[in-house]
């Protein structure tokens, strides 16, 4: 298994699809290499990074709760999803052409 993260854009690089195109490549070399799975986190707060995901053919496996009991560690808590990006034969980026990561995610569906 091989996990993808963090992924980041910039504030004023967002919106042209870097995270998109950079997601996808380390995604596809994973599973070209030979990865039977590609996992991530991501935050359930952020609809922007969930449906890119989502379009890239990662699917929910997993929802975590961080909790903080400390004083000196009193940051918000965040939901976080373990997603997950299934290998050829479970229909995910991985396939015999280089078709985009969004055709890949239509044609399993």
């Amino acid at each position: 298994m091989v996990r993808v993260g963090p992924v980041y854009t910039p504030p004023e690089h967002r919106g042209r699809g870097y995270a998109a195109m950079a997601t996808a490549a380390v995604s596809r070399a994973a599973l070209d290499s030979g990865a039977r799975e590609v996992l991530l986190f991501t935050d359930l707060a952020n609809p922007t990074s969930n449906a890119l995901y989502h379009r890239l053919g990662y699917r929910p496996v997993q929802d975590h709760l961080v909790l903080s009991l400390t004083p000196e560690e009193h940051t918000a808590d965040r939901n976080r999803s373990a997603r997950s990006l299934p290998g050829e034969a479970d229909g995910g980026l991985a396939g015999k052409g280089r078709e985009s990561p969004r055709t890949r995610l239509e044609e399993a569906q």
